[in-house]
């Protein structure tokens, strides 16, 4: 069949027209099966009467468009169509205004046909028809929605012909002149045979919306962008493009002299770059030359220079040599000598030891030593001699002398009542001397007895631990312990109490006491407000007293302090494990929407988790806070006319583009999850195409590309102007998502 507005010819089952997008075909139900069907809301006994829709069938009548004498109105198709049951044929017919003036009515003559060319009736009034009621302006296309009832059902061809219009300002135009077929223009990629560098440098001449060849009739001319133009109008109405530009421009040999012409210059400024550029490596190579001359003789004058330098240092060199390896250790070795013999050995021994291996210089210094230790033996300094003599090691009887002196030095220590220092130096000094031990074990039991009584538990526990096999210290040491951790309960120090009373598992009643103390330990915590080592401590203590439930408080605090701190995921698990000791349940409840709240998007996990918790509970606004973050929703970033911009946001294209994108950004949607886009076109003329092919597996921040390669309209004398919108939908519940529209101009 042929579409009654664009003059195509469609499929027999075409709902809608693939060039210009207008519906084409009226519902299929009869007009029977309209009168019998009763609606949803209508029981079947008692059917509401509703309009009949009668069913068309389209006639084959083969149509050119055609100029209407000289006024400014093409005839752009004609169909026919036989209404189903009554055989009446009814006419079609679309017209395009060419008028600047606005058309207010139109009077046609129809004169019908049989199938062998023999008039078989008129219409009704001379054979005329009225389009009454009209505001038409320039490039609409309009009367193709009427439908004229023929007078005879076997007419099957028909000549329309405009006879006269009337305009919004009163005045009426009579038809002058026969019809004249309108020609298609062929677009400019066809006409240069596919050559498009002489499309490209036509555009560059005219404009950049050329996409088809100019050409003239007797009262119009076309325009490269498709627009008809009247003869008198020096520049398109359109495109602004000048007709003499249009036409001057339209010649291959002048199109190929001025490629050549471009060409040519371009390899001129080619050449002269490149001579340039070798101009410049020259210059270049001239400085590298000279800064290569600059930085050998620099580095001839540093050699000499480097010489003179090594040879002063040489010279200072040779003389420091003599004077710290011959002059000075001589210098030093013979004051040293003198020190030893005038008995000043503490000094001499520092002169030797200066001097390293220099001469005997090492034996000397270890002589030195010698006889400063014999003399402080000899003074009763017992400490300081053993010290020395125990550094000589095995010079002559050092060995035997440090012995000697750090005996002296332990019994000193124990004639003086200082019988903890004793041990400590016997520990030090005399480990293998069994003499020396049993002196100082019993000088630290006796000190322990006396800290013990002097109620100095810790020092008593120390004490005896030290000599914990000599006699009853290791039974003292325990009591000693035991005495010491209740010292320490009673004092109020309960976690030391508790190491204390750990130590001496199982005396006495030290196990109750260290889980007492623990106890205590941990209320002491949970009032200082250190929730996180209460809890371990209760933890530790579990079925003591009341310790579980006092767990659960400190939790139950350290998660509000949390929640009071900010951190809400940190509060969040603690309050869901309480359940609903106290208040947790609402805490749990209020972290999660606090969270939420400040971390309000759709990209956040943790989010999406806390707004399904919370809207499963019914808390606040959280359902509307979920439906406001991941309702998937639909929003147009980009209208462009190049196939290589996908950020420019046009509100108007020329409908003759050769290329029209839409882009989408896909926003909402749970973290992770994707969706399937379907989507319908709504045409300026009122057509409607839902899009059979689908945007898959689609992620919240993806863009969804519809364009058209070929531009929206393939054909200029059909393009309709005004609105094309392309609205996007869920395809799995058909849900609206959003749209995007541009103006055709």
């Amino acid at each position: 069949m042929e579409c009654c507005f664009c003059g195509h010819w469609l499929p027999d089952d075409s709902k809608f027209c693939q060039y210009c997008g207008k519906r084409i075909e009226l519902p299929q139900k009869s007009g029977s099966e309209l009168a019998n069907s009763p609606t949803d809301n209508q029981p079947k006994d008692n059917p509401v009467k509703q309009e009949i829709i009668p069913e068309y069938e389209a006639l084959p009548f083969h149509f050119e468009p055609q100029f209407q004498g000289n006024l400014p109105i093409i005839l752009q198709c004609v169909s026919l169509k036989k209404e189903s049951g009554t055989e009446q044929v009814v006419l079609s017919c679309g017209f395009k205004s060419l008028s600047p003036r606005s058309i207010t009515a139109m009077q046609v003559d129809v004169l019908c046909y049989n199938i062998w060319q023999e008039p078989v009736g008129r219409l009704s009034g001379n054979s005329t028809y009225d389009y009454s009621d009209l505001h038409v302006t320039r490039d609409d296309v309009f009367g193709g929605d009427r439908l004229i009832p023929l007078p005879d059902s076997a007419t099957r061809s028909v000549d329309v012909q405009v006879r006269r219009i009337a305009f919004d300002d009163g005045t009426i135009m009579e038809r002058d002149g026969d019809s004249v077929p309108v020609l298609t223009q062929e677009k400019l990629i066809n006409v240069f045979d596919n050559n498009h560098t002489l499309v490209d440098e036509y555009r560059a001449k005219t404009n950049n919306k050329a996409r088809y060849a100019p050409h003239k009739t007797n009262h119009y001319w076309f325009c490269t962008c498709g627009a008809v133009n009247h003869q008198e109008e020096e520049r398109c109405h359109m495109c602004g493009l000048a007709a003499n530009d249009a036409f001057s421009a339209f010649s291959r040999d002048a199109l190929l002299l001025s490629i050549k012409a471009k060409q040519e210059k371009e390899t001129e400024e080619r050449r002269i770059q490149e001579e340039k550029e070798a101009e410049k490596r020259r210059l270049l190579r001239e400085k590298e030359e000279q800064e290569r001359q600059r930085l050998a003789e620099k580095k001839e004058q540093d050699n000499k220079r480097a010489t003179i330098v090594f040879l002063i240092m040489t010279g200072v060199a040779a003389f420091l040599s003599l004077f710290f390896f011959i002059i000075k250790p001589a210098s030093t070795y013979q004051k040293a000598t003198q020190m030893l013999t005038e008995r000043e050995y503490k000094e001499a021994y520092n002169l030797f030891s200066s001097l390293g291996k220099y001469r005997d210089s090492t034996e000397l210094a270890w002589e030195a030593l010698y006889q400063e230790a014999s003399g402080l033996l000899r003074e009763g300094q017992y400490k300081e001699a053993g010290d020395y003599f125990a550094t000589l090691d095995n010079y002559k009887d050092s060995a035997e002398l440090a012995q000697k002196a750090y005996y002296s030095y332990v019994t000193e220590l124990v004639d003086l009542g200082k019988l903890h220092e004793a041990y400590e130096a016997y520990t030090g000094k005399l480990p293998n001397d069994r003499e020396a031990q049993k002196l100082a074990f019993e000088a630290e039991y006796q000190y322990a007895v006396d800290c013990f009584e002097a109620e100095l538990y810790e020092d008593a526990a120390a004490a005896f631990g030290n000599v914990r096999e000599y006699e009853d210290s290791s039974k003292k040491e325990t009591e000693s312990l035991y005495m010491w951790a209740e010292q320490e309960f009673a004092n109020g120090s309960y976690e030391k109490a508790h190491e204390v009373f750990a130590q001496i598992d199982g005396y006495k009643d030290s196990n109750r006491q260290s889980q007492e103390a623990y106890y205590q330990y941990g209320i002491e915590l949970l009032n200082r407000e250190e929730y996180l080592p209460a809890q371990s401590v209760f933890e530790a203590l579990d079925n003591y007293r009341d310790s579980r439930t006092q767990l659960r408080e400190a939790k139950y605090h350290y998660a509000v302090a949390l929640l009071t701190e900010k951190q809400y995921e940190s509060a969040v698990p603690v309050f869901e494990e309480l359940g609903r000791y106290k208040d947790s349940y609402n805490q749990w409840l209020t972290a999660m929407y606090a969270y939420v709240t400040e971390h309000y998007n759709n990209k956040d996990q943790t989010t999406y988790e806390y707004l399904l918790a919370l809207k499963k509970n019914g808390f606040k606004d959280s359902a509307q806070l979920y439906k406001d973050l991941y309702t998937w929703t639909i929003k147009l970033v980009s209208v462009t006319t190049s196939d290589r911009d996908y950020t420019t946001l046009l509100r108007s294209v020329d409908r003759n583009t050769d290329f029209l994108r839409f882009v989408f950004k896909l926003n909402g949607g749970p973290p992770g999850e994707s969706i399937t886009l379907s989507h319908t076109v709504f045409w300026p003329n009122g057509g409607i195409v839902r899009e059979n092919w689908y945007w898959e597996n689609m992620h919240r921040g993806d863009t969804c590309v519809c364009q058209w390669d070929n531009g929206p309209y393939s054909d200029s004398s059909t393009a309709w102007a005004g609105i094309l919108t392309v609205k996007v939908y869920n395809k799995t519940t058909g849900e609206y998502l959003g749209e995007g529209s541009v103006k055709l101009t």
